[in-house]
Order: C-alpha cells, then structure tokens, then sequence
C-alpha cells in the first residue's frame, strides 16, 4: 500500500506534463499567402487588318509567377469576350486552340486565338486564369476589308519637267479595288520605286499613307514624288501588306521619267472658282483654283510642278499640270475672313495672282 501511495502521485505528476507540453505544440502560428501574377502577350500585336472571309491566328502567351518566380505545371484557361463583355458567334467563328494549357518550366503557357471567316469591324477581348490566383486580359482590335482584285495607279503626266538643278513633285493617286470594282478602304499597302532595267537606278522618295482610302476622297490615296534632283525613267511599285495573312500580295506599278528643260519660256493662266466667298461668322469655305501653263504659242505644257501659294488662308496640294498643262489646288479660309492673294509658280519664270475676297454674313 505504501508503493501504490508513492505511484500515483508520480502518475498524476506525469500526466500534467505531457497534458502541458501537447498544449504548447498546438499554439497556432499565422500563414503567408503565395503572390500571383498573370501577364498575357501576343507576338503580332493587338491590331489586325486582313481581307474579309478569311482566316488569322494570333500566338498567344501567358506568363505565370508565384512569390515572384515562374510557375511551372500551372493549368492556363483561355476565353474571349468582345468589347461588351460577350461574343456573337454568328457574325464570326472564334475559337482558342487549346482553350486551356499546362505552364512549362519558364512558366509560359501557350494558346493559339483563331478568326475564322473574318468580317466587320470589331475588338474581342482575350481572358485568362488560374483557377481563383490570378487572371489577365487583353484586346485585340480587327478591321476586315474587302478582297483586293487589282491596284489602279495613275498620274498627272508620264514625264515631270524640271528645271537644270532644279527639283520637282509629282502626286500618285491610287485605288484597291476589288473583283467587281468597288473602291476598298483600310487595306494596307506599301509602296517603292524601282529601276525599269538592270542598268538603272532609283532615285527620289516616295511620301504617303500605309493604307487605301487614306484621303477619303472616292477611297483613292495620294503618293508624293520628289524627284531630288534625280534624273532619268523609273517606275512606282504599289502592293497589298497584310502583314498577319498568307497571301500572294496584288502589285501594280506605273513608269514614269523626270526629264530637264533649259527653258519655261510661257504663260501661266490662273482662274479661281468662285472668286467672292461669303462665309457665315466662323464659317469655313473653299473654292478651287486651276492654275494653265502653256507656251509662248499657247500650246498646253503637261508635266511642269506648279507651286500654289497665298498670304491668307490655305492652299493645297501643288501639283503638275496634266496634259492640258492644267493643275490644281484647293483655296480654303481657315475659318477666317480677309483678301487672299492667290499665285501659282512655275520655277519663279512667270506667275499671275488672283484675288478671292472672302468677308462675314451675319
């Protein structure tokens, strides 16, 4: 009996140890939550223009880190909206090839955004997210045109005259057109000049937009020469550049030559079309002046740089006179009323002035 009164003691004693050190290794301690990052990318950028019917795919990636380092074996889901926060499948088929995609090692995760029968005008916007952690999105705008069938080039004059070290400017118009013959806007295209032989060489720069329709004027746009002082024959290139479709591009090209005079010896006639503008307060008006330059004989002289000027307003473009020696430019007010003094040039050799008066109503 005395033992068993010695034991338990030493078993309660015991007990209240152990009942103390499993307390002690149960207090909670606070958890640090891993960051998150998403960032969506695409190699071809976010704007598109392809001919209408057609097929584009766009590589797209999406980068995943976890407390600042890439994420690998994380699943990657894809889906896109337009700009309104949903897609009507029935004007254009979009699909996301695969729709969800494993990260590798450098934490990429890779997905292909396919338009298939492009058409209209329109932006989607691209969605992406693992699970709950984190998510990114991105826009891409699409503009689909007409399918080009052939590029029209043409020009004042097929040869610009200019004086001895003297420069000239020559303006190209331009239309896309397609099977039918509609004038198309918004195709992209790029433009250069080239030799009309292996002998030859270029010379001067071309200066314009990088789509048709740019001048919004009957679609066409408008490709300025300057010869820089160059000399000889040559031809302007115009294609079709859309960049992001596989396609053979539609070419044009138009020979034209830049030859020497050692004299203008002529008449310049000017004649301005109306000569009084009335303009309302801060109105705008315009009218249009044709600038004729012929021989001392009065026979047309095509192909000469007439160079319109004025001390009021606004005087656009100059231009070379066609085949019956004409050019022509715009005359606007600026929102501004006085006499304007209107002069087209010809190398400095002769000039004539006309007066438009232009004065407020009301």
């Amino acid at each position: 009996m005395q033992k068993m009164g010695i034991i338990l003691p030493l078993l309660m004693l015991l007990t209240l140890t152990v009942g103390c050190t499993i307390e002690n290794k149960e207090t909670p301690t606070s958890a640090v939550e891993s960051e998150w990052n998403l960032g969506l990318n695409s190699s071809l950028g976010h704007s598109f223009t392809v001919p209408t019917g057609s097929d584009l795919t766009i590589p797209i990636t999406a980068f995943v880190t976890k407390d600042g380092v890439a994420a690998a074996g994380v699943s990657v889901s894809f889906s896109t909206y337009d700009a309104n926060g949903y897609y009507d499948a029935n004007s254009v088929a979009v699909t996301l090839d695969p729709p969800i995609a494993t990260t590798d090692a450098n934490g990429i995760a890779r997905s292909n955004l396919e338009i298939i029968g492009s058409r209209g005008e329109f932006q989607l916007s691209l969605h992406a997210d693992v699970e709950d952690k984190a998510s990114d999105y991105a826009y891409f705008d699409l503009t689909c045109t007409g399918t080009p069938d052939q590029i029209l080039i043409s020009a004042p004059t097929n040869d610009l005259l200019v004086l001895p070290d003297q420069s000239g400017e020559m303006t190209f118009s331009v239309l896309v057109v397609d099977s039918g013959g509609a004038v198309l806007s918004s195709v992209p295209i790029k433009f250069y000049l080239a030799p009309t032989d292996s002998n030859s060489a270029t010379f001067g720069t071309l200066s314009g937009p990088q789509y048709s329709g740019y001048d919004r004027q009957g679609g066409k746009t408008s490709i300025v020469f300057d010869s820089r002082g160059g000399l000889g024959r040559q031809k302007i290139v115009v294609q079709t550049d859309y960049l992001h479709w596989s396609h053979t591009p539609i070419r044009s090209e138009l020979v034209f030559g830049v030859r020497q005079i050692n004299e203008l010896a002529g008449a310049i006639k000017l004649n301005l079309s109306p000569n009084h503008l009335v303009a309302s307060p801060d109105g705008l008006v315009s009218a249009e002046a044709v600038a004729q330059v012929t021989t001392l004989d009065h026979r047309p002289m095509p192909g000469i740089f007439v160079k319109f000027t004025t001390d009021f307003g606004a005087l656009t473009p100059s231009n070379v006179t066609d085949g019956l020696g004409v050019a022509k430019a715009t005359f606007t007010n600026n929102f501004a009323s006085g006499v304007a003094h209107i002069t087209p040039i010809f190398r400095a050799r002769t000039s004539a002035t006309r007066t438009a008066l232009l004065w407020r109503r009301g």
